[in-house]
């Protein structure tokens, strides 16, 4: 276990995709936020699911830097500089092994920035990091993230998903779910290689 980010005080969490992924990584961040309270993290996410993670009132739930890679392609990397120029961050925790997070993982400055180890990583992640964090027994991509935590001296940390949601969706859901059970299939990928269909 390190302890670069145990005391310290500002994260960035690079995970810009997919969807699901994103999800896991809301729920990891609210876990981190439980946890350090007086930790300030900011998320570096794909500008197409950063709407997701807004209340009502448009605020993020967690601050934002929304990435347009597919609209502006690599120019999008230059506005993230610009945007990022005067952040200093203790640590990034880099959750995404694609060459685009790796990419922008240059635009962040990070006294450490935690890659995955030679079990998970891949295009070339190990060359953009400090240090690699063990791969779990568990395969599950959250448990992934949680490992981070750990590597990175934030001790255990339990996962939250808190999307702000109002008391009469609240309502809504109990009384459309309450007396039936229901079963969900997204059989679509945003890469026709992954769809079920």
């Amino acid at each position: 276990m390190d302890s670069s980010c145990s005391h310290k005080q500002r994260i960035a969490v690079l995970r810009l995709s997919a969807l699901g992924d994103c999800i896991n990584a809301f729920g990891f961040i609210g876990g981190l936020k439980r946890a350090h309270p007086r930790h300030k993290i900011s998320w570096i996410i794909d500008a197409r699911f950063a709407s997701l993670f807004y209340n009502h009132d448009k605020d993020p739930l967690v601050p934002l830097y929304p990435l347009d890679f597919k609209g502006q392609g690599l120019r999008a990397l230059l506005g993230l500089r610009q945007e990022l120029a005067h952040k200093q961050f203790d640590c990034l925790l880099n959750l995404q092994t694609s060459i685009k997070a790796s990419l922008a993982s240059t635009c962040i400055h990070a006294k450490v920035k935690y890659g995955y180890d030679a079990d998970r990583a891949r295009e070339g992640q190990r060359f953009f990091i400090d240090k690699a964090v063990p791969s779990p027994q568990n395969p599950h991509v959250l448990a992934g993230f949680l490992a981070f935590a750990r590597a990175a001296g934030l001790g255990e940390v339990e996962p939250y998903w808190d999307f702000a949601l109002q008391d009469n969706e609240r309502d809504y859901a109990k009384s459309y779910f309450e007396h039936d059970k229901i079963f969900l299939i997204a059989p679509s990928s945003a890469k026709a290689q992954k769809n079920w269909t």
